[in-house]
């Protein structure tokens, strides 16, 4: 598989944002026929739904969630794809209330371009720190609360306090499952919820 590096460099952003937008926009119509709309009430906005996805995947890969950087890149080198892009504040609003209808095209894409062999039962397992707050003020923060939240990350020799990201992907980079879950539980026990399903 071609890494990451070498694939931004070959690629032209405007055909790679174009093919995710196709692609999410039509998971996103089979999606919304199936359950129905996802917009309760009001007109329809003019940054779409899945305009909205679309630049938050984007970010999300080549930013690595870094929301200000992708937004400030899109607006000032490529301001005719996306000519209604929402200021950083209530992109990011939408952008949380999607979060659900992120994950459902997620695992669409993966059913309907077959990107995990069936047959393939080997899996990478690995999880991340997600700091919620520094640790001395733990004690002050309303988010999350309580001593299942603390822990320690050994690669950064610091404390934390807050949850880990446990996925599993394929050989190929696939993630096929995730679960965000409180910081103190040992893997183990976390994995073999991840693997009931």
């Amino acid at each position: 598989m071609t890494g990451l590096t070498d694939f931004i460099t070959k690629a032209r952003w405007e055909d790679l944002l174009l093919v995710w937008l196709v692609l999410v926009d039509d998971a996103y119509q089979v999606l919304e026929a199936e359950f129905g709309p996802w917009r309760r009430r009001g007109p329809q906005p003019d940054f779409t739904d899945s305009e909205v996805i679309t630049v938050g995947l984007f970010i999300d890969t080549i930013f690595h969630g870094h929301e200000a950087l992708g937004l400030a890149f899109l607006r000032h080198y490529h301001p005719d794809l996306f000519p209604a892009l929402l200021p950083d504040g209530p992109f990011n609003e939408r952008r949380r209330e999607l979060g659900l209808v992120m994950e459902q095209i997620r695992q669409y894409l993966i059913q309907a371009w077959q990107l995990i062999d069936p047959d393939d039962n080997c899996r990478l397992i690995d999880n991340a720190p997600i700091p919620v707050c520094t640790y001395a003020r733990a004690s002050r923060n309303r988010t999350v609360n309580g001593a299942e939240y603390f822990s320690v990350m050994k690669s950064r020799g610091a404390k934390l306090f807050g949850l880990r990201l446990y996925t599993t992907a394929t050989t190929d980079q696939v993630i096929d499952q995730w679960l965000l879950a409180p910081a103190a539980p040992r893997d183990g026990k976390i994995m073999a919820a991840v693997f009931e399903g």
